[in-house]
């Protein structure tokens, strides 16, 4: 092989090492994300079993009939430890709506709304299926995407998640009751007056 040839050669090797490290670099990221989702949810239940046995055990069999899809909806409350609905999610065949319980106020900059919710995982999320999509593992009308709604003073109304596959169901419900458990520890569940 030439010098010319050569160079052109590491030249896209190159390119290719930069590329699987960004790829790699994004899913430690979302690793990341989800052992610090993982380590809350253990310390909620190690927490919530000292505080009543009862309603511990009885949640995971609620939760999990709840977590099967299966009829065209399911309304899941998403709760906070002590039990106050934050919010209830709707989820369908391929879609997530999740709406704030009347009398809860969650504004779009209360932490970690964006920093996580948004980048980490559904904007994450989108990049992998994009990826799937240019290398033709995935239609382009089948590729998941989001909007958050919300009114003129950014209170969110809804957040809306299509093209929801199976496997991410169980990921969205649980990072999103945290995130929602987390903004409301922030803002001490300020109530729409």
């Amino acid at each position: 092989m030439s010098e010319g040839g050569l160079v052109k050669r590491a030249a896209e090797l190159r390119a290719s090492l930069v590329k699987r490290i960004e790829e790699l670099e994004a899913e430690l990221d979302e690793l990341r994300a989800l052992l610090q989702v993982v380590e809350e949810f253990l310390k909620e239940k190690s927490f919530k079993r000292l505080e009543a046995p009862a309603r511990a055990e009885a949640q995971p069999a609620v939760e999990k009939k709840l977590a099967q899809a299966a009829p065209p909806e399911n309304v899941i409350p998403l709760t906070t430890v002590d039990g106050v609905l934050l919010a209830n999610m709707h989820a369908g065949e391929d879609y997530v709506r999740v709406v704030p319980a009347e009398g809860m106020r969650f504004h779009v900059a209360t932490p970690p709304f964006q920093s996580f919710l948004i980048r980490r995982v559904l904007s994450k999320m989108q990049e992998r299926e994009q990826e799937a999509v240019a290398r033709g593992e995935l239609p382009q009308d089948a590729l998941l995407s989001y909007e958050v709604i919300q009114d003129e003073e950014g209170v969110i109304r809804a957040i809306e998640i299509r093209n929801v596959k199976p496997h991410q169901f169980r990921e969205l419900k649980s990072t999103i009751r945290w995130t929602l458990r987390r903004m409301y520890e922030k803002t001490a569940g300020t109530a729409v007056p």
